[in-house]
């Protein structure tokens, strides 16, 4: 027996060091050692294996499959100019490159920066991590900061005079380019999360900067694969924190989520297919998009009060929180054959927030549509004050020439409460009107909250300004929103619309006068928020939009779309706005999102049950079996089938199972062993061979007996 309990431990061991290695990376001078084993705290690499400038050890040691690299914690990491090139791992056994995620080695999060110049300035077209054509890794609790940025003290930014272009590009005469990029993304099944990106490529808009162009610096660009997950990051000071660039690859399948995006940022969330590429299942929930303010107020916009929305657009930079368009570099009409999202493959934003703290600043839409096509559900946000020409911004859709998909656009439950005009519907390019043939453009049960009283020629959703006389921008449908509109008109005109004979403007009771079928079971009045004394300004965030009555606030179901609420409630009566109303208390852990069956699975959303298992959509549980579905079940045909049978009929289950704590607590006990062995991986290994090795011992002691 002593032989076989030696056998079993050695198997054990052996198992664990066989299957994965950590290796450690400590930067400060003197202490990592290249030639050093890297296995150890105390023996650690100076260079993670990927980086050009290792040597020794650290460069003949090759990553593999389960592989955790470690950086220490508050130790500031230089990359070379190409960045840290990324190892693939295989399915259920990822590369992981850690920031002392676990808090156990230095303080906080490890640091990347990007390489230098003789004056300190980043150098050109470099990157933190660099991962083309890599797969399978994960890239977590990084500080990523100072990828190709002047510095504030170098003297090449302080003594070049202002670009004499007139803006829309680099001068290189007078202001070298410098850009960077945190992690370039070219993978299938990759993750970032618990990141921070900061001061990326040129952010600050003043001299010797003058246009769009000049403003620099992505924090992630996706530049082509699936399954790719961006979660929990913080970013700010950059152009594009999160850049999605279908220019020569497909992207399929990317969730975007519980981000905080704010500050000295031009486009947030961008996203454009070039000709003949795919961009679908794009997944944009859970984040906080805030306050977009410039860095030089008076380059940038008029530094006063925003009184005429959007005093973004036309100003520098142009921002804007979510853009999507067809083209990879700005709004481009000659991109063609591309594939966008479908009834069964859409495009979602969805349960995220929009504000600013603020007067000052401003956009030209929180979530900008331009030029853009296919299915795209827009629900369950809230809107507040976002300093935009308007919150929604829908501007012109695609042309039949050019063989894009028509727009199929779904705007349901938002909770708009805002100084500037909530939803635009605008056909501005010849060729490229909303309403072409097939189109379908819904917007139902939202709440639309609009007061500004020195503002005049804007309501709440307008209809219009077009490219001719003809009206091109109709919605198919509007109708069960609510209005409370309050202007410098003296009355309460819901909706402008370019009807042929100028813009005419419409009272909520005048509406069914532009269509006898609009706003049919509209109602109109200040809506029941819990809280909104803190107004329209420096405390917008600090007001409380969920509803403390449902009074006439009774929607249509749209559960064919989507089954929760912004606070991942389970709809029932379906309340308009973001927030179902479900009596004075509102949930203590609130579910997060869940879509329905049409969402095609994968890219974050629809673990029902577990997600009523463990109370939250963010519990780590949750996560686990949400990894596992998009890095295993769905790359096959069976195990696709599987997760669209499940998202079929597990809602009721879920339901059920959410309000009946014991049979809460009897799943949570059957599905912890299964998260702890998908999760864990080698210890299932190592338990299940241990009894096929027990066995078959005891089977040749038995038979010398």
């Amino acid at each position: 027996m002593k032989k076989l309990l030696t056998i079993v431990t050695f198997l054990v061991l052996f198992s664990a060091q066989a299957w994965a290695t950590s290796y450690y990376v400590d930067f400060t001078p003197g202490v990592g050692n290249d030639s050093n084993n890297g296995t150890a705290t105390g023996t650690p690499f100076k260079h993670c294996p990927g980086d050009s400038n290792a040597t020794g050890t650290a460069a003949s040691t090759s990553l593999v499959s389960g592989d955790t690299v470690i950086f220490k914690g508050g130790v500031t990491y230089t990359t070379p100019a190409a960045g840290i090139v990324v190892t693939s791992g295989t399915t259920g056994n990822v590369v992981n490159y850690d920031g002392n995620s676990a808090g156990t080695w230095g303080t906080g999060r490890a640091i990347i920066t990007g390489a230098k110049d003789g004056n300190g300035n980043g150098v050109n077209n470099s990157y933190g991590f660099y991962a083309d054509g890599k797969d399978y890794y994960t890239i977590n609790n990084f500080e990523i900061y100072q990828i190709g940025s002047y510095q504030s003290t170098s003297p090449d930014w302080h003594t070049l005079g202002a670009c004499t272009n007139g803006g829309g590009g680099y001068d290189y005469s007078t202001l070298p380019a410098i850009t960077g990029i945190g992690i370039w993304v070219n993978s299938k099944y990759a993750t970032v999360e618990n990141c921070y990106f900061h001061e990326i490529g040129i952010w600050q808009n003043e001299a010797p900067v003058s246009g769009d162009y000049d403003i620099s610096g992505e924090g992630i660009r996706v530049y082509g694969g699936s399954h790719i997950t961006i979660d929990s990051n913080e970013f700010t000071k950059m152009s594009y924190p999160v850049r999605i660039v279908a220019a020569t690859n497909n992207i399929t399948y990317i969730t975007v989520s519980n981000n905080n995006i704010h500050s000295y940022v031009r486009w947030g969330i961008s996203a454009g297919p070039g000709s003949n590429m795919t961009l679908q299942d794009i997944d944009i929930y859970g984040n906080t998009i805030h306050d977009f303010k410039e860095y030089a107020p008076t380059t940038f916009n008029p530094p006063g009060p925003s009184t005429v929305c959007g005093n973004a657009y036309g100003g520098f930079p142009h921002v804007d929180s979510i853009i999507w368009l067809i083209g990879t570099n700005g709004p481009s009409y000659d991109a063609t054959y591309v594939t966008l999202g479908t009834p069964t493959h859409p495009n979602k934003i969805h349960h995220n927030k929009f504000y600013f703290d603020s007067i000052y600043g401003g956009q030209s839409g929180a979530v900008f549509l331009t030029g853009f096509g296919g299915t795209v559900w827009i629900y369950d946000n809230t809107f507040a004050n976002t300093l935009s020409d308007a919150s929604i911004y829908v501007q012109d859709g695609t042309s039949a020439a050019d063989n894009n998909p028509v727009i199929d656009y779904h705007i349901y439950n938002n909770t708009f409460y805002d100084i500037c005009r909530n939803i635009s519907l605008r056909s501005l390019t010849v060729g490229f009107e909303l309403d072409r043939t097939g189109y379908t453009l819904d917007i139902r049960n939202n709440i639309f909250y609009f007061d500004n009283t020195s503002l005049s020629g804007v309501s709440a959703v307008g209809i219009g300004t077009d490219n001719g006389s003809t009206q091109h921008s109709f919605p198919t449908t509007l109708d069960y929103n609510r209005y409370y509109v309050n202007t410098g008109y003296g009355n309460d005109y819901a909706v402008n619309a370019s009807t042929g004979s100028g813009i005419q403007y419409y009272p909520f009771a005048s509406i069914p006068n532009l269509d006898s079928n609009f706003e049919v079971h509209g109602t109109s009045g200040l809506p029941p928020f819990v809280n909104i004394t803190y107004g329209l300004g420096a405390q917008t965030s600090s007001n409380d939009l969920h509803l403390t009555s449902a009074t006439n606030l009774t929607g249509v179901s749209l559960s064919s779309y989507f089954t929760t609420d912004l606070d991942g409630v389970t709809r029932s009566a379906w309340d308009v706005g973001a927030y179902e109303y479900i009596g004075p208390n509102k949930p203590e852990n609130p579910i997060q999102p869940t879509v329905s069956s049409g969402g095609g699975g994968g890219g974050g959303g629809s673990c029902f049950i577990a997600t009523a298992t463990y109370g939250s959509y963010l519990d780590p549980h949750v996560k686990v079996l949400r990894n596992f579905r998009d890095r295993y079940l769905l790359m096959n045909p069976i195990g696709s089938a599987f997760v669209y049978f499940y998202y079929k009929h597990s809602p009721p289950v879920a339901d059920f199972i959410a309000h009946h704590e014991t049979m809460r607590v009897a799943v949570r006990w059957g599905l912890t062993p299964v998260v702890y062995a998908i999760e864990y991986p080698s210890v299932l290994r190592v338990v299940f061979f241990i009894p096929i090795v027990i066995f078959i011992i005891r089977r040749k002691y038995s038979k010398t007996d």
